[in-house]
């Protein structure tokens, strides 16, 4: 991962939450581990950095995500209610349930459209 930090971006987009074991964050905090991935990926802080919550509903991720993004002041792009909207999902289109309840196209076109509106506010 240490390309992705040498290449000092003037724009961060953090999407993690989605694939976080729930089981273990009892024993692994995850608002601390995602504080330090913020600062690896930023070492300078001189990157804009935007950072969302996840697509299904996680209310510990997610709040420590929004705990870590307020005390550094960063916006956090809210995704969970298109997690709950089924024509946001790859319904009908894989026979897996677990792969089915990703987001299908509509589904990453909001998100992508909810993060963009937070990149270029109001255009």
């Amino acid at each position: 991962y240490r390309a992705a930090a040498d290449f000092a971006s003037d724009l961060i987009i953090v999407r993690l939450a989605e694939n976080v074991p729930r089981e273990k964050l009892d024993a692994h905090p995850f608002a601390p581990a995602y504080a330090e991935l913020l600062d690896f990926l930023n070492p300078h802080q001189r990157a804009r950095v935007i950072v969302t919550t996840s697509f299904w509903q996680s209310d510990s991720v997610d709040q420590a995500i929004r705990q870590v993004a307020a005390g550094r002041g960063l916006p956090v792009v809210e995704l969970a209610h298109l997690g709950q909207r089924d024509e946001m999902k790859a319904i009908g289109l894989f026979e897996h349930r677990g792969v089915a309840a990703h987001p299908g196209d509509a589904g990453m076109a909001a998100i992508a459209a909810a993060i963009l509106e937070q990149v270029n506010p109001g255009k």
